[in-house]
C-alpha cells in the first residue's frame, strides 16, 4: 500500500484515473472522501484491503462522475454507508438537469445513488465539519478541520502549478457561489488542500 498520510488521521487513497480521493481515520471509523468513476471500485477495494482497512463511510463532497462512480458499489460490498450533501438530493438522484452543457452530456452515464445520510453545514464527519461549498455544483460540499486547517475541498477549488484556483467557469453551475466558496475557503489560511485534481497543496504555514 501506498498511502501518505498528510497530517495524523488522512491519507492518500490510490492513484485513479480522473480524480483524487482520500480516507480519513477517526476513532476505529474510515472514511473514504469521493470515488472516482465506476471503474475505480476495484482498484479502491484492492487498496483498502492492503490497508486492512474496513469502509465504513463513503462520503461525496459532490454528486459528478468522477466523484460518485463507484460509491453505490463501494457501499454495498463494504456494508458502508454513503453520506452526501443535502443540497446535493436533485443531482444525486437524477431528478435534476444540470445547467452546464459538459455535466448534462454525462447524466447518461449516472445511475442514482442511495444516500444514508444527508449532511449540512456544521455536522461532523470523523473529526471535520461540513461547509456548504456551493457553486461547482448546488449541493457541493467541503471537509474541514479547523483546528490544524486541513481542508478537503473536493471540486472547490483545484490545485494549479501556481497554486490553489477555480476551475474554469464551464464548469461551475454558478460561478458567483463557486467565487464565494473559494474565498472562504482560502480565508482559513489551509494548512493542506486537498482537491479533487491536482496535487494535494501544503499551505505556507503548513510548512
Amino acid at each position: 500500500m501506498n498511502a501518505l498520510e498528510f497530517v495524523p488521521g488522512v491519507f492518500s487513497g490510490p492513484r485513479l484515473g480522473q480524480s483524487n480521493c482520500y480516507l480519513i481515520r477517526d476513532r476505529g471509523q474510515t472514511v473514504l472522501v469521493d470515488c472516482g468513476m465506476p471503474k475505480d471500485r476495484e482498484q479502491i477495494g484492492r487498496f483498502l484491503a492492503l490497508a486492512g482497512w474496513r469502509l465504513d463511510v463513503v462520503a461525496l463532497t459532490h454528486g459528478d462522475i468522477d466523484h460518485r462512480g463507484a460509491a453505490t458499489a463501494l457501499a454495498k460490498a463494504a456494508g458502508a454507508e454513503v453520506w452526501a450533501g443535502a443540497l446535493e438530493r436533485p443531482f444525486l438522484s437524477g431528478s435534476l438537469r444540470p445547467r452546464r452543457l459538459v455535466r448534462r452530456m454525462m447524466t447518461h452515464l449516472l445511475s442514482p445513488v442511495a444516500v444514508d445520510r444527508w449532511l449540512k453545514e456544521g455536522d461532523e464527519v470523523a473529526g471535520f465539519r461540513v461547509w456548504e461549498t456551493p457553486g461547482h455544483t448546488a449541493g457541493h460540499l467541503s471537509l474541514v478541520r479547523t483546528a490544524d486547517r486541513v481542508v478537503v475541498a473536493g471540486d472547490a477549488l483545484v490545485v494549479s502549478r501556481e497554486g490553489p484556483i477555480l476551475p474554469r467557469p464551464w464548469l461551475n453551475e454558478d460561478q458567483e457561489q463557486a467565487q464565494k466558496s473559494a474565498a472562504r475557503l482560502l480565508a482559513l489560511g489551509p494548512s493542506w488542500l486537498l482537491t479533487g485534481h491536482g496535487r494535494p497543496w501544503k499551505g505556507p504555514e503548513g510548512a
